[in-house]
């Protein structure tokens, strides 16, 4: 099964799985859900009444020994987006690890199908890390990495308890270096999004925002507008 073959692989093709405390979390959060676990049938999330999506899960893989047979490594969750609507944002908006990244990709469809191919993910629309650095949250859970990954989390401040305005980046601003970069904004359609973690337990929550129409403007120059906008926003709140 395509699900046995990528969690061994992405151990050594994204680094994300080094030797890192694997402390398990006592509970999972009040609002995780247990998304599938399977590439082929993934949990559908509902667009709420403000036209965004929220994922709040968790990923517990600590080995990548573990995750063909528990499976508890992966979550994949499908969106459907309707016409007149478009992707304009992915954010993460919290985690909670000792682990100082996870990894996110994002495949147009209802199933993920693409596989780790040379160091890529061919048939993704784009896939990063995120955590405590990579993709920032804007909100952080108590734990915290060890040493010696802890100086190297450029998403918080000093204090160690901080979200580093200027580095609030979303899926659209920031990828791996062997990623694809994703085009904006994204139609109307299913996409389907693969998390895993396989180095320790983490908490997440994701927000995708598909905002309606923009008459005046059109959806693309909307769309450059508003990251423009946002740019300075968080230029002045880095200054």
């Amino acid at each position: 099964m395509a699900l046995r073959k990528i969690a061994p692989s992405l151990s050594v093709v994204f680094a994300a799985l080094g030797a890192v405390a694997t402390a398990l979390l006592l509970a999972p959060p009040a609002l995780a859900v247990d998304y599938s676990n399977d590439p082929l049938n993934p949990s559908v999330v509902p667009m709420n009444g403000v036209g965004e999506y929220f994922f709040s899960g968790r990923v517990d893989g600590t080995s990548a020994a573990n995750c063909p047979t528990t499976g508890n490594c992966f979550d994949y969750i499908t969106i459907t987006v309707p016409q007149n609507r478009f992707i304009t944002d992915i954010n993460l908006d919290f985690y909670n690890s000792t682990d100082d990244r996870a990894f996110i990709a994002l495949q147009a469809g209802n199933q993920f199908t693409a596989t780790v191919s040379a160091g890529g993910l061919p048939g993704s629309l784009a896939f990063n890390h995120f955590g405590w650095r990579g993709q920032c949250a804007t909100s952080y859970g108590d734990l915290r990495p060890p040493a010696p990954y802890a100086p190297n989390n450029n998403c918080i401040l000093a204090d160690n308890s901080t979200p580093n305005p200027a580095r609030l980046t979303d899926l659209f601003d920031t990828v791996l270096p062997t990623s694809p970069i994703l085009s904006a904004p994204l139609p109307a359609g299913d996409y389907t999004f693969w998390i895993q973690q396989v180095s320790g337990d983490s908490e997440y929550v994701f927000r995708v925002s598909t905002p309606g129409p923009l008459p005046v403007l059109g959806a693309a120059a909307g769309f450059g507008f508003s990251r423009r906008l946002r740019r300075r926003v968080k230029q002045g709140q880095g200054a």
